[in-house]
């Protein structure tokens, strides 16, 4: 693969073989200078072949090296944070869910919810805990689940 920013630092990432028109030209002059040098059936076919070779990259582009690419497409420590962040509530949230159907069967049989209610509450306010949310320190639950 090669690997292109523009201006703008979108970055482009095209397999090997494809050139831009500077690099046509290239290729083109030196096959020109070839044949022009002997006229012969064998350069006229390597001019004729650099001549109809198709351009897909814009010549505005810079090329970067591997390293670079792979530096420019990294997530950024927001972007970490943000992801982590957003699965650590995803996971908090089924859980929230799940304890509330286990207040909820606890309830209907009349036994005390109240350390239940307090675990809900401790996983709603996960996200507020200092560190959060490279550093989480999860709540235990008051006792074994009854159910699904």
């Amino acid at each position: 693969m090669r690997y292109f920013k523009d201006n703008t630092n979108q970055l482009y990432a095209y397999e090997d073989g494809l050139l831009t028109s500077t690099e046509k030209q290239i290729q083109v002059d030196a096959a020109q200078v070839a044949y022009d040098a002997d006229n012969s059936d064998e350069n006229l076919a390597v001019l004729q072949s650099a001549q109809s070779i198709r351009v897909y990259i814009k010549d505005d582009l810079t090329a970067l090296s591997e390293t670079d690419y792979q530096a420019a497409i990294a997530p950024t420590d927001e972007q970490k944070r943000a992801t982590t962040a957003a699965t650590l509530r995803s996971q908090r949230d089924e859980l929230v869910d799940r304890v509330s159907r286990e207040i909820n069967r606890r309830w209907d049989i009349g036994e005390d919810i109240s350390a239940w209610q307090a675990y809900r509450v401790a996983l709603r306010h996960l996200p507020e805990q200092d560190g959060f949310p490279f550093t989480v320190s999860w709540p235990d639950a008051p006792g074994d689940f009854t159910g699904k």
